[in-house]
């Protein structure tokens, strides 16, 4: 099969898959003809496997052609070209002629003068100052000195990080997966040894970490909750005074809902403290602990800061066009995300939003244009913003300079980074693979400098919607399809044939691919949909579903 009929059909595979992992996004009973798509993502992918083999077969034929070519060309040439051989063995011989009296050169640096003595026992002393020898000596060694510091300094960071690597390379994981909620885990959020967990089956669940057994199930919410925060120990004390709350508690959870609303839990009694209503489906949410400010943004563009303790709207803005995706807080710098690839960083001063940055014309380390798609994911440090989209990629910003960074977080053509996390000096990032439908989990050093250290993975994981770490209990958390507790075992345990050992991906090492199109999928608006019913040759033209007729994959 010839390689371009390979590629479009590969192409078209990867097509309908992208449309089954839409739907399986969907907030909404999926119909019936919905489900006969969903259901043949399994024979999709069996026959995508199919597909690339071929497509590899293919390349290396090509490949062993093009060397059969290189043998007989160079073969011919030499025969039809005596006066060339002859010509390079003349220059040989001269090369070795000129090379018949080689000369030595001796440094004697303590009289700043250089001997070069001849074989056939000759001297010729040649006497300079020094700052005449520095002025001999080619630019590269000057910057080479210079730049000898930089070099140096450079080198400790990668020991740093090889071994940090060698250290987490050599640690194992236990997973455990958590039974209880019935549709996808949207939120995780962990402290000491209590976890909480958000899903679109509407409720909100609480966990010892210890035993990993569910102690709470907070119902109340009537649509999908998006997003979960915990209140700490001192914290919640604060809050709760404030309300004069006196049942026996230890921490306060704040939930965020598509039904237009937060509410705050007792974590131990699993008793509602509060709801708040706030006119737009909360998709993510932050609390601000300095001024008692619950930060919350919504599927239409809104910002809003909201008093924990009054429930008063301190200040609502318009600060997107589209729905806000996600949201991160640190210390008074607030920075969204959208659906249509747009950030923003506010400044909370005095109790209101103050506009810092706005993602317009962003560009590359290299100077290239970057196109804004949909970003699915956010963490920040003091200077960076890193985030995820629908590319193989993760974008490290610089927003004060607007210049953008990527490094690799996927081994395969296409991948979806939908969680980020940092915490200390590392990051966290999921990777979803769509050709096998498998999430994994990488981690990558953020300080000193950005580096790649591991891949954790199972190979019974699917798509990973949010990560955490829990210090308390030394575990990653993983929500999504599944929920899992990823616990490093400590020296002295029993080590078992299921633990987890960590792997280093070489493709994740490499420098990312700098362009605008790092997949072999590309939607656009021209291009038909994938049609389930046949091969997908068909050419008639369909109607776009949802966000797909725009979207194209980075």
């Amino acid at each position: 099969m010839e390689r371009d009929t390979l590629e479009l059909k590969i192409r078209r595979q990867r097509k309908k898959l992208r449309q089954i992992e839409h739907l399986e996004r969907l907030d909404r009973p999926l119909t019936d003809e919905e489900i006969v798509k969903v259901e043949r993502k399994y024979r999709i992918r069996e026959e995508l496997f199919d597909l690339l083999a071929g497509l590899s077969e293919n390349a290396n034929n090509s490949a062993s052609l093009q060397e059969d070519d290189i043998v007989t060309d160079s073969s011919q040439a030499a025969d039809q070209s005596p006066s060339l051989s002859a010509g390079l063995q003349e220059e040989s011989h001269n090369i070795q002629k000129r090379g018949n009296n080689p000369v030595e050169a001796k440094d004697n640096s303590a009289s700043g003068k250089e001997e070069i003595k001849a074989k056939d026992g000759q001297e010729l002393r040649i006497s300079y100052s020094k700052a005449e020898k520095d002025t001999l000596q080619p630019p590269e060694s000057k910057k080479a000195k210079k730049e000898t510091s930089k070099s140096t300094e450079k080198s400790d960071k990668v020991n740093k990080g090889n071994s940090l690597q060698k250290t987490l390379k050599e640690s194992r994981y236990q997973v455990f997966t958590l039974e209880g909620h019935n549709d996808v885990i949207t939120a995780v959020e962990a402290a000491d040894s209590i976890l909480v967990t958000a899903s679109r089956d509407t409720t909100v669940k609480v966990w010892d970490l210890s035993t990993l057994t569910e102690i709470q199930n907070l119902g109340g919410h009537t649509n999908s909750v998006t997003d979960v925060v915990i209140l700490d120990k001192e914290q919640s004390a604060t809050v709760a005074s404030k309300l004069q709350w006196t049942d026996a508690f230890n921490y306060i959870v704040v939930s965020g809902s598509m039904d237009c609303s937060f509410k705050l839990w007792s974590a131990k009694t699993g008793q509602q403290i509060k709801s708040v209503y706030t006119y737009n489906p909360v998709t993510k949410l932050a609390y601000h602990p300095g001024q008692d400010i619950v930060v919350t943004v919504s599927d239409g563009g809104k910002l809003e800061l909201w008093d924990i303790v009054t429930s008063v709207n301190i200040q609502s803005v318009r600060a997107h066009d589209d729905a806000v995706t996600a949201l991160c807080l640190i210390g008074n710098t607030v920075t969204t995300s959208t659906s249509f690839g747009e950030i923003k960083v506010h400044e909370i001063r005095d109790q209101s939003l103050i506009c810092l940055f706005a993602s317009e014309n962003l560009q590359s380390s290299s100077g290239r244009h970057l196109t804004p798609r949909y970003i699915r994911s956010l963490a920040a440090t003091k200077d960076y913003i890193f985030y995820g989209d629908d590319g193989i990629n993760i974008k490290v910003l610089d927003w004060k300079k607007g210049l953008v960074r990527k490094i690799c977080n996927h081994a395969g053509d296409f991948g979806i980074t939908d969680a980020l996390c940092c915490h200390d000096k590392l990051l966290f990032a999921s990777a979803f693979d769509l050709d096998t439908g498998f999430g994994s989990l990488n981690v990558f050093q953020v300080e000193p400098d950005l580096q790649y250290l591991i891949t954790l993975t199972d190979e019974d994981t699917g798509h990973i919607l949010d990560v955490k770490y829990c210090q308390g209990a030394d575990s990653i958390i993983t929500g999504g399809m599944e929920l899992k507790v990823w616990r490093k075992l400590t020296s002295g345990q029993s080590v078992s044939e299921e633990d987890i050992i960590p792997d280093v991906i070489p493709r994740l090492i490499q420098q990312a691919i700098d362009s605008d199109m790092e997949s072999d999928v590309e939607f656009s608006e021209s291009e038909s949909e994938a049609d389930f019913n046949g091969d997908g040759d068909s050419t008639a033209s369909q109607q776009n579903v949802g966000w797909l007729s725009w979207c194209s994959l980075l």
